[in-house]
């Protein structure tokens, strides 16, 4: 696909969407990306995609994406068969249970790619006031789902780094296996 970012959402086999976000992503660059998933009870669901702290473009889900389902498996950098994986560096990683706002995001953003904590503590964070204010009112903590972080590898294993595991959502203790 070349030098975009491809997002793919999969209810089941033949219920899937992927969608090529069309945004220059400069080779040895760091980039922040931000996927949102924005429940809607009443119509279509939106994902919204965020890069360096801007909403770039959102779409439409179609099916309803249910928060009693277990995941047994979750590929981030590649998909469920490992077919071309993303190859590079990657700062730290979440996955929160809630949608992020566009706030939210850019503030996110300007936490930089050396931020590798959980949004415990405004002390670990070089920011402004007006930005601490969207990370570190608790409301983002407590919705973590996935943490890793570099910090927190060892070889080819990344282990899950936030206070809480996400129980609700993994059959097992979410860590990682980084393919090679």
């Amino acid at each position: 696909m070349g030098n975009c970012l491809v997002v793919c959402c999969v209810k089941a086999v033949g219920k899937e969407i992927a969608r090529c976000i069309r945004y220059e992503l400069t080779p040895r660059k760091w980039h922040h990306v931000a996927i949102s998933h924005v429940y809607s009870r009443w119509s279509k669901s939106e994902i919204q995609c965020f890069v360096d702290g801007q909403m770039i473009e959102s779409f439409d889900v179609p099916w309803l994406v249910s928060t009693t389902d277990h995941f047994d498996k979750c590929s981030i950098g590649c998909g469920p068969d490992g077919e071309e994986p993303f190859c590079g560096k990657a700062a730290a990683l979440y996955v929160f249970a809630e949608s992020i706002t566009a706030s939210q995001a850019n503030a996110l953003y300007c936490l930089g790619p050396s931020y590798q904590s959980c949004f415990r503590h405004e002390a670990e964070a070089v920011l402004s006031d007006d930005l601490k204010k969207y990370l570190f009112d608790g409301k983002l903590n407590s919705s973590i789902v996935i943490a890793y972080s570099p910090k927190n590898c060892d070889g080819q294993l990344c282990l899950h780094s936030a206070s809480k595991i996400g129980a609700p959502f993994f059959v097992q203790i979410p860590h990682a296996i980084m393919k090679e």
